[in-house]
């Protein structure tokens, strides 16, 4: 959401596990995000045999599209357009991305394909590697294996970003409530010290108050009760 926001579109999102939905395979969540009449439905970590909800939703007018959905027994008309590096030839090296990590992907896809058009300004470019951190938040709390890209310049960069306290204001109001200085943050930290807090949200009230706290700009709005 940070990463599209930045290229200017205009976003909202809908989390199935509060409301008892099972993601894209239960069509009620499609009635719910079609209220809106979104242009796109993307999904991510879910709808990958979502053949119903993805049929409502292609009925509702919205289009689909999903990093990591595949859905070969719907017709080429219906079949949403997906990312998938585990898909029958995809000769992609990491295999088993966590979800945040082939939405990066994505993006990065995006944003070349916005240069191709001349729709993307090097300032907002420049902006997409400020997301590195929620991408080895992800990665690390979803245990999702980095693979050869384990050493990859992005990766360290990250952990250079996080260390030097250039975290999104979610990340750093996480960490200041367990008292971890950012300087010295590790993957444990990432794993066992910010993940169980935002999964805490979605096992005691609604993930959506984790959503917002990464989604959030300044840390006003990440810790809105520090004082």
């Amino acid at each position: 959401m940070r990463g599209l926001r930045a290229f200017g579109a205009q976003i909202d999102f809908i989390v199935a596990q509060p409301l008892r939905i099972r993601g894209m395979a239960d069509t009620e969540i499609v009635h719910l995000a079609a209220q809106s009449r979104p242009d796109i439905l993307l999904t991510v970590d879910n709808g990958i045999a979502s053949v119903d909800g993805v049929a409502e939703a292609i009925a509702w007018g919205c289009r689909c599209s999903s990093p990591t959905i595949t859905c070969p027994v719907m017709s080429c008309r219906m079949r949403p357009a997906s990312v998938n590096p585990n898909q029958p030839g995809c000769a992609f090296s990491s295999k088993h991305l966590a979800g945040v990590g082939v939405m990066f992907y994505v993006l990065l896809a995006l944003r070349a394909e916005l240069r191709t058009r001349g729709l993307m300004p090097d300032e907002v470019a420049k902006r997409i590697p400020e997301l590195l951190d929620l991408v080895a938040l992800g990665t690390v709390a979803e245990r999702g294996e980095a693979g050869p890209e384990q050493s990859h310049p992005r990766a360290r960069r990250a952990c250079c970003g996080l260390r030097a306290g250039r975290a999104c204001a979610g990340i750093n109001a996480l960490l200041g409530i367990a008292k971890k200085h950012p300087g010295k943050v590790t993957s444990l930290d990432l794993g066992f010290t910010v993940g169980p807090r935002l999964n805490a949200a979605g096992r005691l009230d609604d993930m959506s108050l984790g959503i917002a706290c990464l989604l959030a700009d300044d840390a006003a709005t990440a810790q809105p009760d520090r004082d």
